[in-house]
């Protein structure tokens, strides 16, 4: 199997630029497959196929010319990978003064070869476990999960580690780094996530757009309070990766840990909740589930036990200015006038005759009674998903 030539024909244009003397790429029924002149290109070699043919170098010197139509004095030379026969180098010129280029083009072309073949199993591994993934996500019953287990069983994978689902997603909009809506942007953060000391090797991890990574990380920990410092730390080591390679910017939103792969799914949509919650109110670059499960629960429950319960005070606030987004506010700052006031960029005053004027409208005193709290926070996400 012989490379891509469009590659073969960037090298070849490169080293005719150092070295000044043209060259040939000719594959092993002795076709020209890459060359400096390209009216050669899918023409036959008669030297090259020799060469193929025999697996031996062939020089052609100025006095042979006349013996063989189109070819001119040169060297050509076979070149290999694990000792199989790749393709032959055909190089213009002098034999004796060429005999040393020779040599070192050689080494190069299979040196480029030998990269471009571990860039192709990287690349059919990496599209397996994308599809492994998306199996992973999308299953629907118990006896399609064997089939994907046994499946990760062959990519290496232990399937019954602990796991937890973690998105990474670009902003795909134009900015300073206006290269990275390129693949290969992106799997260049990819390979350095995945040689990164805290990344396991059954962290199952893929690139799945040119703007998403996702990774299913995988547990050890009994405790789970260490487990989540893991996570936390696992993040923050994903954030100075991504800063390092790229100013783009981007969110990494992480699902909850499940012991049965079966639900790993589930893990998977609590990231792509987060990622939502994020785009649509956070300034944090990333996010885990725990600090968003009351909108997380809230978003399943139904309509109407949400109106039920919450619209008819969502409709007493909402032709008053600046209540509604009050409750919001009080809310998001955990209940503290001052940083509400900071956030609103409202005096403290404003927010302390807000909060006295809902207290009397909604019956309620938060900052007092731990049911009246409950209910305000269920109903200040209320709020937040009707402006969403």
């Amino acid at each position: 199997m012989l490379i891509h030539g469009d590659m073969l024909q960037k090298l070849v244009n490169k080293i005719i630029e150092d070295i000044g003397y043209n060259i040939n790429i000719i594959d092993t029924d002795g076709i020209i497959i890459a060359s400096g002149n390209p009216h050669r290109i899918g023409t036959f070699h008669k030297i090259g196929k020799q060469a193929s043919d025999e697996e031996r170098r062939v020089d052609i010197h100025a006095i042979d010319e006349d013996h063989y139509k189109g070819v001119k004095a040169g060297i050509n030379q076979p070149f290999y990978h694990n000792n199989t026969l790749i393709g032959i180098i055909g190089i213009t010129g002098i034999p004796s003064e060429i005999n040393d280029l020779s040599n070192i083009v050689k080494s190069m072309i299979e040196l480029m070869y030998e990269q471009e073949v571990l860039k192709q199993k990287m690349y059919y591994r990496q599209s397996d476990k994308t599809f492994f993934l998306n199996e992973l996500i999308n299953l629907t019953d118990r006896e399609s999960l064997v089939t994907t287990i046994n499946w990760g069983d062959k990519l290496g994978y232990d399937m019954t580690t602990r796991r937890n689902a973690i998105v990474l997603e670009f902003n795909d909009s134009d900015g300073n780094d206006s290269s990275f809506a390129t693949q290969e942007k992106i799997q260049v953060i990819y390979q350095h996530i995945k040689s990164n000391k805290r990344h396991h090797k059954n962290d199952i991890s893929t690139v799945v757009s040119s703007n998403r990574i996702v990774i299913l990380k995988a547990s050890y920990f009994l405790d789970v309070d260490i487990e989540a410092e893991n996570l936390r730390e696992y993040v923050f080591e994903l954030v100075r990766i991504i800063n390092t390679n790229t100013s783009r910017a981007y969110l990494i939103a992480c699902g909850s840990f499940y012991d049965d792969i079966y639900h790993i799914k589930s893990s998977y949509y609590e990231a792509e909740f987060v990622l939502d919650q994020m785009k649509k109110s956070s300034k944090d670059q990333f996010g885990f589930i725990q600090d968003y499960l009351l909108a997380y629960f809230l978003s399943k429950t139904s309509d109407n036990v949400l109106k039920h319960f919450f619209e008819e005070d969502y409709q007493k606030l909402r032709t008053i200015n600046g209540m509604t987004e009050t409750v919001v506010c009080m809310y998001q700052s955990n209940m503290n006038m001052s940083q509400c006031a900071k956030d609103m960029f409202l005096h403290r005053n404003t927010i302390l005759f807000r909060l006295n004027r809902l207290k009397e409208i909604l019956h309620l005193d938060p900052t007092e009674q731990i049911g009246d709290r409950i209910y305000w926070y269920l109903f200040a996400e209320y709020i937040i998903s009707k402006r969403n």
